[in-house]
């Protein structure tokens, strides 16, 4: 290990829409201004395929690739100087979430336009399977599918 253990923020929804994916961009603001006060160096996801990252690093990822994640996050992130990776179930990009356990009414997932410009900013991207399927269900060839 390069610099020792990473820790992984892991979110989901920056929004006001409540539930246990969501937080609100007043809170998500909070703790990326109390992250930036702490000193912890914030790294990109590469960092760790490298075996670059300094001691007391601090990863930021986000699942399901939501437009909240571009209305709401990412200002905070780029005014911080912070780095993320989003992970995109590809089916449902520029729709909306409409797999099990999803949003009701669903969470908007940002569009292949939207998220050329966030990458183009320094945004990282990641697969989170084509449909967001339960990998723990499916047989060889429909997992291959999901995650090729």
């Amino acid at each position: 290990m390069a610099g020792g253990p990473v820790d992984i923020l892991m979110y989901h929804s920056i929004s006001d829409r409540g539930g246990p994916t969501s937080i609100s961009p007043a809170i998500f603001k909070m703790q990326m201004e109390a992250l930036k006060a702490s000193g912890r160096p914030v790294v990109s996801i590469d960092a760790l395929a490298d075996d670059t990252w300094p001691a007391n690093a601090v990863v930021i990822t986000f699942d399901d690739a939501f437009q909240d994640f571009a209305d709401n996050a990412w200002p905070v992130l780029n005014k911080l100087g912070f780095p993320a990776i989003v992970y995109v179930p590809t089916h449902y990009v520029g729709g909306a979430e409409a797999w099990k356990g999803a949003a009701n009414p669903p969470r908007n997932i940002m569009s292949w336009s939207s998220m050329r410009n966030l990458a183009d900013a320094g945004v990282s991207f990641g697969s989170h399977t084509i449909s967001h399927a339960d990998l723990t269900t499916l047989s060889s060839d429909e997992l291959w599918r999901e995650i090729e």
